[in-house]
């Protein structure tokens, strides 16, 4: 279940995304970021068993001002996933909030190879 930025959201930099964990031991997180007019996605390098990551940056190509998608990831080794049923709507805001004392998490950019992330 995603819990934070809700639906439609539009955030300033850094945001944390949230969701409620399974409580399965031994499973991990990731957050995905989707353009929902092409097949360009993002993801967070495997974040563990958490459930909230702050994201401090953005991939070079993300439009700021234009609505993407997110959703979870649950994984429980290399070839052992799942994914959110729904996914929230998001948008950056233009320009770019600091904060001190922080190294917030970023998005990488996934190949177009798609079969190496399991889909």
């Amino acid at each position: 279940v995603l819990l934070a930025p809700e639906d439609e959201a539009t955030v300033a930099l850094p945001v944390t995304f949230s969701w409620k964990r399974r409580g399965i031991p031994g499973e991990g997180y990731r957050v995905v970021l989707f353009d929902l007019d092409s097949a360009d996605n993002w993801m967070t390098e495997d974040l563990g068993d958490v459930g909230s990551v702050t994201i401090g940056s953005l991939p070079g190509d993300i439009i700021r001002g234009k609505q993407y998608g997110w959703y979870g990831e649950v994984y429980a080794g290399p070839d052992s996933f799942g994914m959110s049923y729904y996914f929230n709507r998001i948008t950056f805001q233009n320009g770019r909030r600091q904060t001190e004392n922080s190294a917030p998490a970023g998005f990488s950019r996934l190949t177009d190879n798609l079969e190496k992330h399991g889909r």
